[in-house]
């Protein structure tokens, strides 16, 4: 038995409403699951819509959030091929807000040594959107309308689309606040601007 901490969402609601730190006991890890000290997490807009209450139907009250994050495994099976000191995502749920937790081997994906817990951290959602976006929807060689092109996903899919040769234009609502990476864009319109 193992004392923790997890941040939870009590019901649903805003999030600084409903949303409380609570240490709990961890019982005994099961064979075939990682048992992972979280290192770092996001807070992902995916996670604040589901303390809102937008997915009832398939979210149960109090919710663990966190759907992004980067953990160490602490504890394995002696047969796995995730040993302990590892760094991983676990995906496929939310979780991530617990200071320790127990997930499927096959939940886990290893960070590589050259990517940092931060960058890490950032990996799996927006990074998986772009790609299934990209795939499903460009089919042609453009141009592609991006908005929100500040955003990091914008510039993922930016990026991506830069990389298949497809040029992308991207909506900002601010002329003063263009996009970090102007390299990425073929143009760039701000609804703010007269002629946009």
């Amino acid at each position: 038995m193992v004392l923790m901490y997890e941040v939870v969402a009590t019901r649903p609601g805003v999030a600084q409403d409903v949303v409380e730190v609570r240490s709990m006991v961890l019982g005994q890890r099961e064979r075939g699951m990682l048992r992972i000290r979280m290192l770092a997490s996001t807070i992902n807009p995916s996670d604040l819509v589901t303390i809102a209450g937008a997915y009832r139907s398939r979210t149960s009250f109090p919710f663990i959030g966190g759907f992004e994050g980067v953990g160490e495994v602490v504890a394995a099976d002696p047969c796995t091929s995730l040993v302990e000191g590892t760094r991983v995502i676990p995906i496929r749920r939310a979780g991530c807000w617990s200071e320790l937790r127990d997930v499927p081997e096959s939940d886990c994906v290893p960070v590589p040594e050259y990517l940092s817990t931060e960058r890490a951290c950032f990996a799996y959602i927006n990074p998986m959107t772009t790609v299934s976006m990209v795939s499903r929807y460009v089919t042609g060689h453009g141009p592609v309308i991006v908005t929100a092109a500040t955003s990091e996903a914008a510039t993922q899919i930016a990026a991506l689309l830069k990389f298949r040769n497809v040029p992308a234009i991207g909506i900002t609502r601010s002329s003063d606040r263009p996009p970090s990476n102007g390299k990425l864009w073929s143009a760039i319109n701000a609804t703010d601007a007269p002629e946009w």
